[in-house]
């Protein structure tokens, strides 16, 4: 497996990103494709790692790096990847290569899928912040999602919580 650094920029895989993306994340909890390529090809702080498994790709991970945290906003293998240990072992790769506190959103852990979600991240060390965090619709039709902030590291959650609506929601 090697876990390979690229900006989306039409190279090929873009194909399969925006499919696993798009079959991945419910609607309101992604942004529209075309204005995700828009932001890689725009913004400095917003990168994507796509992970190849013996010349396949099998998961990605999108995340904003900030002068005191990474975050995390989408992390998929894709569904003929899953239930290999391939997830943990790409998140382990990733955090073993950002040595900032790494910061991430999660679902209220409200059903048995929610709670497997958060049982892999505290696993790695995350812990789930109790504070109530809304995340913002990324456009105008989509809705907000109550959701939590996971952290692995120390965080100031408001601050954290601020600068994700700035800069990834564009909230000011």
């Amino acid at each position: 497996m090697a876990l390979t650094k690229k900006q989306l920029a039409g190279e090929p895989e873009n194909a399969w990103v925006r499919e696993v993306y798009e079959a991945s994340f419910p609607e309101d909890e992604r942004r529209d494709f075309d204005d995700l390529f828009q932001l890689f090809n725009n913004d400095k702080d917003l990168h994507i790692y796509t992970v190849d498994n013996d010349g396949h790709l099998c998961a990605f991970i999108i995340y904003w790096t900030f002068a005191d945290f990474v975050y995390i906003e989408h992390f998929a293998v894709d569904s003929s990847f899953r239930n290999r240990g391939l997830g943990s072992s790409i998140l382990q790769d990733f955090m073993q290569e950002n040595a900032l506190p790494i910061v991430l959103e999660v679902e209220i852990p409200s059903d048995e899928t929610s709670r497997k979600r958060i049982s892999f991240y505290e696993r790695s060390g995350f812990i789930i912040h109790p504070q109530k965090y809304i995340q913002p619709a990324y456009s105008s039709g989509k809705s907000q999602v109550e959701m939590r902030l996971m952290s692995r590291g120390s965080i100031d959650f408001d601050a954290v919580k601020g600068r994700i609506y700035e800069r990834v929601y564009g909230i000011f």
